[in-house]
């Protein structure tokens, strides 16, 4: 793992730029091979071949050699595990193959039969993000 020195800025970061520069991350880190590697594992996820994104501490302090951010994530990982989850449910993309359903699709879709029933419109009923992520 490198070595992670303390940023310079003491104070709180603008954690809107923070997230900003997750979702930076995730769709513009390369690979040495030169894929996109966040945005590769994203679509494993989405065809269901993968099941979590692990975000390497050594590949966010290559980024753009942007101290004050990989110490900001190495130091608050528990902040920074939201701000990445949330941006790759932005991410996320639709599946590029056919998926089975398993049981996460078969309580979702009865989920959302039951707010349609109840009168609610189909595009009305919100499913929280946490609910899709297996």
């Amino acid at each position: 793992m490198a070595d992670i020195a303390v940023p310079k800025n003491r104070g709180f970061p603008d954690f809107k730029q923070e997230y900003d520069k997750c979702l930076d991350f995730l769709k513009g880190f390369k690979s040495e091979s030169g894929g996109f590697k966040y945005m590769n594992a994203l679509q494993s996820v989405a065809n269901r071949e993968q099941a979590t994104i692990e975000i390497e501490i050594d590949d966010i302090k290559d980024f753009k050699d942007d101290l004050d951010f990989s110490s900001n994530v190495a130091n608050n990982a528990h902040t920074y595990t939201e701000m990445f989850s949330k941006a790759i449910d932005v991410l996320m993309p639709e599946a590029d193959k056919q998926v089975d359903l398993d049981v996460h699709d078969v309580l979702q879709n009865h989920r959302m039969n039951n707010a349609v029933e109840g009168g609610a419109f189909a595009e009305e009923v919100v499913t929280p993000p946490e609910l899709p992520r297996r």
